[in-house]
């Protein structure tokens, strides 16, 4: 165990989630009702980091006469979260000291009564002895307990519906759906820490409103057709506000989180609006034959408001088919089910909310000159509906009285004129465009297997296997481009999707290599690297990703285990990036292959001779004292840290029992 894993110890705390639930709920002949309440409580692994939740479900329905029957379902819930945890890389994600950049001979403990003693930012990286400000990093538990977050939203959902059963095999629904929350979050930054001290807050409205008419068919046509048919209409409305604001140049008295606490007359806030609303039609039929053969076909119209007039209506067709061929062989008597299925689907996908035409920003006033500007992202009115378009075939078996199974599906999608902003010329005076852009194909294999080897009365043993693989490729992009950019990150390491590459290649800095692929090191025995950071260095994607799960039964006791595989893919380890470079981590010492130690100056036969050849060939033999950074970022490109994504987890282990059902058996 490193020394930084050794400090983590000691800074993490134990995990725990307590939950408590009550229920009421009642039923007559002519309907029913639940009432349920749980309260909910999260402690994380990091000091002064909670969630609460406190829920409420009511659902109910009642026969107003036997052919209308009214329905409502509501749910409420308040969650409150405080010290959330910190990502990215900034002085709020404490996990960065402990792999990057910490002093070896720094105790945690010490920092934590260091902390405790005053309140205040009290740390091992100050100015000077002189100059106790701390500087790169503050001290984790002033982190924890003074820069924290804090969060709360409350949200209401649910349905009130009413369905006439016209006859008993066709009946009405009408309903009317709400998805509503409202949340408020909040970010400080205390005086005294290495950033200048803040406070912000963040206010969120979302409301969507579903309406819903829609008519079910089913009936036997005959002995041997059977229709379920489906039509309707839906209308969805969406509204969406927010304010967001936060102090400037600092706080005026410490530990005082309030706008008006602003060292410096704030700007003005940002707010958005934006509604959209999508209105549609949908039918549905599916038609089986003697239980064997089934016929599925669905359609649906949309048309949106954030679309243009003269191109705002998209559409999702789809038809399946499947064939339960084990019913036509019925003397097969080892076969247990036996069904091939194919469909085959077109998706629509409307641009977001304020898209299409531009708009001004007002930023801050000069002087009393009010200012209005335009924004760095150029709309566009000329967008046209996203489409996916996919295909999927496959097959399902049963044998020996459903002891052993399989399930093999081979699909391709390709997703074509996507939504999204690219970066453009800042010479236009944007740096983005919303755009249709890509084509994306996705196409793989998934296998599902599952057996009974064991099965008596008192014990049963089964195993399910999964196991898919996918592969990806951007086909087309936006004009002539032929790379977008979907991230970057520290390091210069960039995600992107290039045109005839997998989507999600990582780009950065690579090695220089010779005609027989090998690394090329310069004179002073280190590395060439790429005068640019473009290069491919990386790929996401897995090779395939599967999974084990076992169970085993006996009596009333059920063991059960699961394990996750994933092969291939790649990650780019800032940790390793850094902590190679400060000498943090357990690579940087030891002993090099002549039993030297590799911190030794190599005139003492110490550090390190980086496997290579020269420009002639020649095989290196330049061995480099270990300093800052020779082994992390700064004679290194970042092709080095890019490391294999496989793994093989634990995902599940369980052990449970189940009373016997003569103890709940009624008198």
């Amino acid at each position: 165990m490193g020394s930084g894993q050794k400090r983590s110890a000691y800074f993490f705390e134990d995990a725990f989630s307590t939950s408590n639930s009550v229920m009421v709920d009642g039923a007559n002949d002519k309907g029913f009702f639940k009432l349920g309440y749980t309260k909910n409580t999260e402690k994380g692994i990091l000091p002064n980091s909670r969630i609460n939740k406190d829920i409420i479900n009511l659902g109910t329905s009642y026969n107003i006469t036997p052919k209308l029957t009214a329905g409502a379902s509501m749910n409420f819930s308040r969650v409150r979260g405080t010290g959330r945890y910190g990502t990215g890389y900034d002085s709020k994600n404490v996990a960065t000291n402990f792999r990057q950049w910490w002093q070896t001979n720094v105790d945690v403990k010490e920092q934590k009564e260091a902390y405790f003693a005053e309140r205040k930012n009290a740390t091992w990286n100050f100015a000077s002895p002189t100059n106790l400000n701390p500087i790169y990093w503050d001290n984790n538990y002033f982190v924890r307990y003074e820069n924290y977050e804090n969060d709360d939203r409350f949200r209401y959902f649910g349905n009130v519906s009413l369905t006439y059963h016209i006859t008993d095999w066709l009946d009405v629904l009408g309903r009317v759906s709400l998805d509503s929350y409202d949340e408020q979050q909040e970010e400080r930054m205390a005086k005294g820490s290495v950033d200048v001290s803040n406070y912000s807050r963040y206010n969120r409205t979302f409301r969507e409103y579903n309406y819903d008419l829609m008519a079910n068919f089913n009936k036997d046509l005959s002995e041997d057709f059977n229709l379920k048919a489906l039509a309707g209409l839906n209308i969805r409305r969406t509204k969406i506000e927010s304010v967001f604001a936060e102090t400037n140049g600092g706080l005026v008295i410490d530990r005082l989180y309030s706008l008006a606490n602003s060292l410096n007359s704030i700007a003005p806030p940002t707010e958005t609006y934006s509604t959209l609303g999508v209105d549609g039609i949908f039918a549905s039929v599916s038609l089986g034959y003697k239980g064997f053969l089934f016929l599925d076909l669905t359609g649906r119209r949309d048309e949106s408001s954030s679309l243009p007039d003269n191109n705002n209506t998209y559409y999702y067709p789809s038809a399946s088919l499947g064939l339960l061929f084990s019913k036509l062989l019925p003397d097969v008597t080892w076969l247990s089910y036996g069904k091939v299925r194919a469909n085959y689907a077109e998706v629509g996908n409307t641009a977001p909310a304020k898209s299409l035409k531009d708009t001004y920003d007002k930023p801050t006033s000069f002087d009393a000159i009010t200012l209005f500007s335009l924004p760095l992202r150029k709309n566009n009115p000329d967008l046209k509906p996203e489409r996916t378009k996919s295909f999927e075939t496959g097959v399902e078996l049963a044998f020996l009285d459903h002891r052993f199974g399989l399930d093999v599906t081979y699909y391709r999608q390709n997703s074509t004129d996507q939504i999204f902003p690219v970066t453009i010329s800042s010479a236009t005076g944007y740096e983005s465009k919303f755009v249709n852009a890509g084509d994306v194909e996705n196409k793989g294999v998934e296998l599902s297997a599952y057996a009974t080897p064991v099965r008596t009365t008192d014990f049963s043993w089964t195993i399910n296997v999964n196991w898919s693989r996918n592969r990806n490729k951007v086909l087309r992009l936006f004009e002539d481009s032929k790379n977008l950019q979907l991230a970057s990150f520290p390091g210069g390491v960039t995600l992107n999707a290039a045109l005839d590459e997998p989507y999600g290649t990582i780009r950065g800095r690579n090695f220089v290599y010779n005609e027989k692929g090998q690394k090329l090191v310069d004179d002073d025995g280190f590395y060439q690297r790429t005068p640019g950071a473009n290069e491919i260095i990386g790929n996401v994607n897995p090779d395939w990703i599967g999974g084990i799960g076992t169970t085993l039964r006996y009596k009333g006791f059920t063991l059960g285990a699961l394990v996750d595989v994933r092969k291939g893919g790649d990650v780019f380890s800032l940790d390793m990036y850094y902590g190679l470079a400060t000498g943090l981590l357990a690579e940087t010492a030891g002993n090099n292959e002549l039993g030297k130690p590799v911190r030794s100056a190599a005139a003492e036969d110490g550090g390190v001779i980086f496997p290579g050849v020269d420009d002639e060939g020649k095989v290196n033999d330049k061995r480099v004292t270990v300093g800052y950074g020779t082994l992390g970022y700064s004679r290194n490109p970042t092709a080095a840290f890019v490391y294999d994504a496989s793994y093989v987890k634990l995902r599940e282990l369980s052990l449970t029992y189940s009373f016997p059902q003569v103890l709940m058996a009624e008198d």
